[in-house]
């Protein structure tokens, strides 16, 4: 389970875990290309090798029309939605 938000990362790995199965809590913003590459190696060091991966990335924020979003708050959404942590994972945890 990869979160930018570390307890709520953790927290979903120990729902996961109290149902039967194993977790990993990693702390990864999606943004930044280290930290999916760092994610994907822990993974894979957990757990052996890395058969699915289910990118899932969002941030919450105030609806409004599209030309009252700041052009800050505009590159967060779009970087978190469509960055680097939205690449297809392949071939034992290489993104493309």
């Amino acid at each position: 389970m990869a979160d930018i938000a570390e307890k709520g990362a953790q927290e979903t790995a120990r729902l996961i875990e109290e149902h039967g199965s194993q977790a990993l809590a990693v702390t990864c913003d999606v943004r930044r290309n280290e930290d999916v590459q760092r994610t994907l190696n822990e993974a894979i060091e957990t757990f052996g090798r890395l058969d699915f991966a289910f990118n899932n990335a969002g941030i919450e924020y105030t609806i409004k029309p599209a030309a009252d979003i700041m052009e800050e708050e505009w590159n967060r959404i779009i970087d978190t939605s469509f960055g680097v942590g939205s690449a297809i994972v392949v071939d034992g945890g290489q993104t493309v």
